[in-house]
């Protein structure tokens, strides 16, 4: 198993032995230079899907979709030490109702989002969730979108 680090303070913060007795905690500075050490300076929200097909009659019917966000490098390793609010955004075209959800909560590099829908929609509605874009380490993370079509 990898060893797993922490930040001290900042985003991430892990509850835990204090800091004294446990060396697995670091200061942001430290956690940069881990990360760069490994090569892992990347990081990339992945979603389950980038497009999905739903039936009329299931949009219809109060359905609700699950769309996971995982925090991963370029190589699709899942940055576990990862524990951090984002900011999310649902649109949607036609007259059917979704949810709005603003933002999820990321731990251990993963988080869900559940969609529900409600009302009367048309084939060819679209439901759009948007993980916002987000700086990480000082780094750009690029916004990432999972486009529900009505069938």
């Amino acid at each position: 198993m990898a060893h797993q680090i922490y930040p001290k303070n900042g985003i991430g913060v892990k509850v835990g032995p204090s800091w004294a007795d446990d060396d697995r905690y670091l200061t942001n500075n430290e956690m940069i230079a881990k990360v760069l050490a490994y090569g892992a300076a990347e990081f990339i929200f992945e979603l389950n899907a980038a497009t999905v097909d739903i039936p009329k009659s299931t949009a219809d019917q109060n359905a609700t979709r699950r769309v996971r966000i995982r925090v991963v490098d370029s190589l699709g390793n899942i940055h576990t030490w990862f524990n951090k609010t984002i900011t999310t955004s649902i649109t949607k075209s036609g007259t059917g109702s979704v949810t709005n959800v603003t933002s999820v909560d990321i731990e251990d590099g993963e988080g869900v989002i559940d969609i529900a829908t409600s009302g009367t929609w048309t084939v060819g509605n679209t439901i759009t969730m948007t993980a916002a874009a987000q700086t990480i380490l000082g780094m750009s993370v690029l916004a990432k979108a999972n486009v529900a079509t009505i069938i």
